[in-house]
């Protein structure tokens, strides 16, 4: 997931599924709402993501 766009900064929700290892004895679990908070990156490491992205 690290590799998931987040938006902006901030508190987003994402849904998640917990599938345990004894799938034969217990089911999943579907859409846990996890919060996740985004912080703004600094203004130097930003100008270097995008220099690298271009």
């Amino acid at each position: 997931m690290s590799n998931m766009p987040s938006g902006t900064p901030g508190n987003h929700v994402f849904y998640v599924v917990f599938t345990p290892t004894d799938t034969a004895n217990y089911d999943a679990v579907r859409n846990i709402p996890v919060t996740v908070e985004v912080a703004a990156l600094p203004l130097a490491l930003f100008c270097v993501a995008l220099r690298n992205h271009v």
